[in-house]
C-alpha cells in the first residue's frame, strides 16, 4: 500500500470514529465543518473521504441537515462481527460454567420459533443430559428459550407460540401461551430463566440471556441436568424457620436487644464492609438447655477454635433462613425428619413445621428421651439407631426416588 492509500485509509478511519462517538450519536449527524475541525484535516480532504464512505454505505447525510452520520451497513457488519465473537468467545465461558456447576452448559441462539443450540460444552459424567448441538427445541418448554424470549412482547411470543404443541411436554410445562408469557415475566424480572421438568420429566435448567452491544439478546447460555442426582434428603435435629427456632431461645430483653444489633450491623456493614464480631452464644442461647450446653462444654470446646467469635451478620443469615419455604420442592424425593423430642435447643414444632411443609413421600420421627446433641456418641445406644435408620433411609430411597 503506497502512502496516498494508507493517509486514505486512516483518513476514513478517523471519520468513521468521529462518526461513531457517543456526542455524535446525540447530535444526530455532523457537517464536514465540524469533522473536518476533529480530524484535523482539509475540508476538501474530508468531503472526497465522505463521498466515498456514503456511496459504499458507511455513512449516509440527512437530506435536511445535510450532515453525516454512521451508515447502516456498518451497523450490519457490527452485527456480524458480534456473532463471531460471540461464537469465538463462548468456549472458554462454557468450560468455566462447567467447572463450577459439573453439569452440560450450552449456547442457544433463536432460530424460527425454535431454539437452536450451537455449542455445548460436557463435564467427564457418566450420566448426563443428552446433547443437543445442532437440534431445535422448543421455546415454551426450556430455560433457553425463555431467556431467548425476554426482549419480545406479549403479541410477539403469542405469534412465536402460534404452532406450539403443548400436550407433549413434562408434567410441569406450560398449558398454553398466555402460560408461557406469565412465567417469562417472571424470568425476566429475576433475570434469569428456571424449567423444573416443563421439556421432560426429571430435568431442570436455568439459562441467562447473552445481550451484543446494543443490549439485545442473541444468545442464552444454559446448565441442564437430571435432577435426580439428589435422591433421599434427611433432616436431624434441624430448623424449619430461622427467625422462630432463634426466637425461642430467648426472653424479650435478649430476642429484642439482638434484633437492634443485627439492625444496626446491616448499617456497619454498608459504611465499614465488616460485620461486628460477637459471642455466638448472644445467638444460640445454649444456658437454656442443659442437656446441650453441658455436652458442648464437655465435648465440643475441645475443638480448636470452638466458641470463638462470629459475625452479626451470620445472626442476620440465621435470622432469614427459612428450609420450610422451600420444603415443598424436595418432593419426589422422599424426605425424613428426625428430632429429639426433648429438645430444648430447637424444639420438635421446628421438625412438625418442616414435615408439614413437606410433599409426600415423607416421614417424620421423634427419638423419645433425646435432646440435641447429648446422645451423639459412637458408642450411644440412641445415635447408634440413628446411624442403623439412616443407613436403612437411604439404601430404600433409590427403589423410591425418580430416574431420568
Amino acid at each position: 500500500m503506497n502512502q496516498e492509500s494508507s493517509s486514505s485509509v486512516h483518513r476514513a478511519a478517523a471519520i468513521l470514529g468521529v462518526l461513531g462517538s457517543v456526542d455524535a450519536a446525540e447530535r444526530g449527524s455532523l457537517g464536514v465543518v465540524e469533522i473536518a475541525r476533529r480530524v484535523r484535516r482539509e475540508k476538501t480532504q474530508i468531503s472526497r473521504a465522505l463521498r466515498v464512505l456514503e456511496e459504499t454505505g458507511m455513512v449516509a447525510r440527512d437530506p435536511e441537515t445535510l450532515g453525516y452520520r454512521l451508515g447502516w451497513r456498518m451497523f450490519t457488519m457490527a452485527a456480524h462481527v458480534g456473532q463471531q465473537r460471540l461464537l469465538a468467545e463462548a468456549p472458554p465461558v462454557l468450560r468455566s460454567v462447567v467447572s463450577v456447576t459439573k453439569e452440560r452448559a450450552h449456547l442457544t441462539v433463536l432460530d424460527g420459533d425454535g431454539a437452536l443450540t450451537v455449542m455445548s460444552e460436557s463435564p467427564m459424567r457418566a450420566v448426563q443430559t443428552a446433547g443437543w448441538v445442532g437440534r431445535v427445541t422448543p421455546l415454551h418448554t426450556t430455560s433457553s428459550g425463555r431467556a431467548l424470549l425476554f426482549d419480545h412482547d406479549d403479541d410477539e411470543i403469542r405469534d412465536l407460540l402460534d404452532d406450539a404443541v403443548f400436550d407433549r411436554a413434562g408434567p410441569r410445562a406450560p398449558q398454553d401461551a398466555e402460560d408461557v408469557i406469565s412465567r417469562v415475566r417472571e424470568a425476566r424480572a429475576r433475570g434469569y430463566a428456571l424449567v423444573h421438568e416443563e421439556f421432560e420429566e426429571c430435568l431442570v435448567a436455568a439459562a441467562a440471556p447473552v445481550r451484543d452491544f446494543r443490549n439485545r439478546v442473541i444468545a442464552a447460555l444454559n446448565v441442564s441436568a437430571p435432577k435426580f442426582r439428589v435422591r433421599a434428603v434427611a433432616s436431624v435435629n434441624a430448623i424449619a424457620d430461622g427467625a422462630r427456632s432463634t426466637r425461642a431461645m430467648h426472653d424479650e430483653r435478649t430476642w429484642n436487644s439482638l434484633l437492634e444489633r443485627v439492625m444496626a450491623d446491616r448499617a456497619r456493614r454498608t459504611e465499614l464492609g465488616r460485620s461486628e464480631i460477637t459471642s455466638p452464644w448472644d445467638i444460640v442461647r445454649l444456658d437454656l438447655d442443659d442437656n446441650t450446653d453441658g455436652y458442648v462444654g464437655t465435648e465440643l470446646y475441645r475443638a480448636p477454635g470452638f466458641g470463638s467469635g462470629v459475625t452479626l451478620e451470620s445472626a442476620d443469615m440465621l435470622l432469614r433462613f427459612s428450609p420450610e419455604a422451600v420444603a415443598h420442592r424436595i418432593a419426589p424425593r422422599p424426605l425424613l425428619v428426625v428430632h429429639g423430642s426433648t429438645n430444648e435447643l430447637h424444639k420438635p414444632e421446628e421438625a412438625r413445621s418442616l414435615y408439614a411443609h413437606a410433599a409426600e413421600p415423607k416421614r417424620l420421627e421423634l427419638i423419645d428421651d433425646a435432646g440435641h446433641t447429648e446422645f451423639m456418641f459412637d458408642e450411644h445406644p440412641t445415635f447408634c439407631g440413628l446411624v442403623d435408620r439412616l443407613d436403612d433411609f437411604f439404601d430404600d430411597a433409590p427403589d423410591r426416588a425418580p430416574v431420568g
